[in-house]
């Protein structure tokens, strides 16, 4: 159905008076004309010079014409295709490609009319295919993102889409868990495995977990775990490699089909910088693939002792948990700085010169009411030297004495209330879930254990997040997370800090790791001092006041993956540098290459770089400013080393069969059964037209052919007027 209007900006009935005033100006001027003319051309040019009027002053009321249209849209049909490298390889059965090759043929993809159907390959993104058919299947996607996809399907467009067909293994090993998506999903999926559900016959190295920071000639601990399906009996040698030269090697029986191994190393460094640790496990016959027998992590190795100083404003217990969980980390001197009553301190006033030797503070509730001007002046001034921070609030700190600080903090407080407190979740944010800080096993399943936390002591601290801080964690209360922040971490010129908005941070520990070991789960992890040491460590890892940074935006890449570039350049003072030239040389085994950043402002820049064959990389970087150099940095990254669609090779069927259920579709568990797909497509009761209303409005005020009229219909009246010899 159509419908048609025309509306203008003011009075209907002054618009229609205005012009009826004008007509009759028009018609007035023409009674009398000099030299005197027949009464046809009288009326002829006050009708010429009425319209003229009439129109400009139509004009001036802005009118718009607007048609309103309706149709019906057909119901249409997005088909998503795994194009990563585990579709199309063989299982503990079957040749995943011959499989996928039957599904597209059982499920007449092919047969559809391409007005009715949309087809996408996913790997890590998603990619419309204009004219599919099997060979535009290149397997070779090197992770899967299978909460892509979804939110692919998820807008509602004027496309009208309204089921999805998912054709994969269900093996993702990038993103969301795709539970979440089908949480919010308004259309049905539609799902054909494919593969094996068993496990293959293989040895999987899963991960290796150290420290992100080791100190020289001191022992790291380094675990190792390794994963075997498919094998009865036979034994494991793994190695643990530094930058490629073998530093132990340990071995491992195998006694049933499925079993999992954590093997512990000591890892002793004996020189500073980045070094890189391996660990392969060598292989065995009847694996299915050995490409993902070998793993590999970053380590940054510092010089030897460190000095912490604790700041509190109170004894509290979140300053005897801390005391406790720090105390025996080697190469650490630990100073307590605990106010009494007043400005007073239990074990001795702070002084310059030990603060001088001080690395890193930790502030407890502090600074309160009573904390002297003299202890914050000595603070600041070892924080402008760019000393790390680590924050934890309470009820009792003081804003003003607080401000004083708050240059060196991830945040600005905008109001203080520290009467009414009340319990909080920390809600842990998925886009900071590989920041070191929240680092337990390296899986995917760190940021679950994160968000099980019991609730911290939280109240009206309402704070500005400063732009160049990291959320890590929200409040959250019940089930609703709001915008305050509860964790944050901010990285600025040259200064590292960590803040918790809340106080109890021993609760995580208390009632956390404590309460499930009464419990007597004895596989829970210690999370919080698993959190302390973690930002201890991210702390440590000072900027050296350097002016020019550049690093990869990760370390290890797969190979079709874009390495990333990027770097911050400052002058003397720590003002960004915009204008600078900021050149890496970066070095393989198949040569050298050069590039050159782009400028992003604010002194940062930024290149992305493709073409990089497997194999460990160095690089060197410089800046410039015309002949003056400004600084320079190194690092290094390795591209091909990351076998995640190497790691599972069994179909995950449980997953695949609950995302169906919950959309509201079917889930085939192999391509012989999916021949029906699109005829239980067609009966879903959501699968049908959807009535379309398009609304286009167009001002007739502002199109020139309205002034082309004014100006063609006055031209035309002073034409006849001069022939006519009128004046």
């Amino acid at each position: 159905m159509n419908s048609y209007s025309l509306g203008i900006s003011g009075s209907w009935a002054l618009a229609i008076f205005l012009v009826l005033l004008l007509v009759a100006f028009s018609f007035y001027t023409y009674r009398y004309t000099v030299p005197p003319v027949s009464r046809g051309w009288r009326i002829f040019l006050a009708t010429l010079r009425s319209l003229a009027l009439g129109i400009l002053m139509f004009i001036l009321f802005e009118p718009v014409f607007t048609r309103v249209t309706g149709k019906a849209s057909a119901p249409k049909v997005a088909v998503y295709i795994d194009n990563s490298i585990s579709a199309g390889e063989k299982d503990a059965k079957l040749d995943r490609r011959a499989e996928m090759r039957k599904a597209i043929e059982k499920s007449g993809l092919t047969r559809q009319d391409k007005d009715f159907m949309k087809t996408y390959l996913f790997d890590n993104d998603v990619f419309e295919v204009v004219n599919f058919d099997y060979n535009s299947l290149k397997f070779s996607g090197q992770s899967t993102d299978l909460s892509k996809p979804l939110r692919h399907l998820l807008p509602s467009d004027d496309n009208n889409v309204r089921a999805g067909i998912l054709i994969t293994d269900g093996a993702f090993n990038v993103g969301n868990n795709p539970l979440y998506d089908v949480s919010v999903l308004d259309k049905p999926l539609y799902i054909i495995g494919i593969g094996d559900s068993m496990p293959a016959k293989d040895v999987i190295l899963q991960s290796i977990v150290t420290n992100e920071i080791a100190y020289v000639d001191n022992v790291v601990p380094v675990m190792v775990n390794v994963k075997t399906s498919g094998f009865m009996s036979g034994e494991l040698a793994v190695k643990l490699q530094e930058n490629g030269h073998d530093l132990e090697t340990k071995t491992v029986s195998i006694s049933s089909e499925d079993q999992s191994f954590s093997l512990n190393f000591d890892y002793k460094p004996s020189h500073e910088g980045d070094q890189k640790l391996s660990a392969v496990v060598a292989p065995i016959a009847g694996e299915i693939t050995k490409k993902n027998n070998k793993n590999s992590e970053y380590i940054k190795v510092l010089k030897n002792k460190r000095k912490i100083a604790i700041f509190a404003g109170s004894p509290s217990p979140d300053v005897s948990f801390l005391r406790n969980a720090l105390k025996d980390e080697k190469n650490l001197e630990l100073q307590m700085y605990v106010q009494k009553k007043g400005a007073a301190y239990y074990d001795k006033e702070p002084n310059r010169n030990d603060l001088h030797e001080t690395e890193m503070y930790f502030l407890i509730g502090f600074p309160n009411a009573s904390t002297s001007e003299a202890t914050l002046a000595m603070l600041k001034t070892e924080f402008a030297t760019g000393k790390p921070v680590f924050f934890l609030s309470s009820s009792a700190v003081n804003a003003n004495k607080l401000s004083q600080l708050e240059e060196y903090l991830p945040f600005k407080t905008s109001s203080m209330n520290g009467r009414n407190e009340f319990a909080a979740v920390a809600d842990f944010r998925r886009e900071a879930s590989a920041h070191s800080i929240l680092r337990v096993t390296g899986g995917d399943a760190d940021l679950d254990m994160w968000n099980t936390l019991p609730p911290l002591y939280r109240f009206e601290h309402y704070v500005t997040v400063k732009p160049e801080s990291e959320r890590i964690a929200n409040v959250k209360l019940g089930n609703t997370t709001l915008q305050d922040p509860m964790i944050l971490s901010r990285v600025f010129r040259n200064q590292k800090s960590v803040a918790v908005l809340a106080s109890g941070l021993y609760r995580w520990k208390l009632m956390g790791f404590a309460g499930a070991l009464s419990r007597e789960n004895n596989e829970v992890y210690d999370l919080y001092d698993i959190f302390i040491k973690n930002s201890m460590r991210w702390l440590s890892v000072d900027q050296n006041n350097k002016s020019v940074t550049i690093k990869t935006t990760k370390r290890k890449y797969t190979t079709d993956e874009k390495v990333g570039f990027v770097a911050q350049v400052y002058d003397a003072a720590y003002n960004p540098i915009d204008d600078a030239k900021v050149s890496v040389d970066i070095r393989g085994a198949k040569g050298k290459r050069n590039v050159i950043l782009s400028a992003m402002g604010s002194g940062r820049y930024y290149v992305e770089v493709e073409g990089f064959a497997e194999g460990d990389y160095s690089f060197s970087g410089k800046a410039t400013l015309g002949d003056t150099p400004l600084g320079d940095d190194s690092g290094r990254f390795s591209v091909g080393e990351i076998a995640l669609e190497y790691l599972n090779f069994s179909m995950n069927a449980p997953l695949l069969r609950d995302m169906a259920l919950r959309s509201g579709g079917r889930f085939y568990p192999s391509p012989d059964q999916c021949g029906s797909i699109f005829d239980d497509i067609r009966k879903h009761k959501t699968f049908r037209d959807r009535s379309i209303t398009i609304r286009n409005e167009y001002a007739l005020w502002n199109l020139v052919r309205m002034l082309v009229a004014v100006i063609l219909l006055l031209a035309v009246e002073w034409t006849i007027r001069k022939r006519l010899g009128m004046i």
